[in-house]
């Protein structure tokens, strides 16, 4: 289940792509089923890069 935009969420990006194979992606689809919030403004929020 997608969190609601008023909840705080950490979202993490891989610098590197992650490949997987069509019945790998077709079982993640099944995990979760949708995996999207709608792109909203920063608001003061920070974005920052990890180690």
């Amino acid at each position: 289940m997608t969190p609601g935009c008023n909840e705080g969420v950490t979202f993490y990006i891989l610098k590197t792509p992650v490949e997987m194979s069509a019945p790998q992606l077709t079982q993640f689809k099944k995990i979760f089923p949708m995996n999207a919030r709608p792109v909203m403004p920063l608001n003061g929020r920070k974005v920052t890069e990890g180690s």
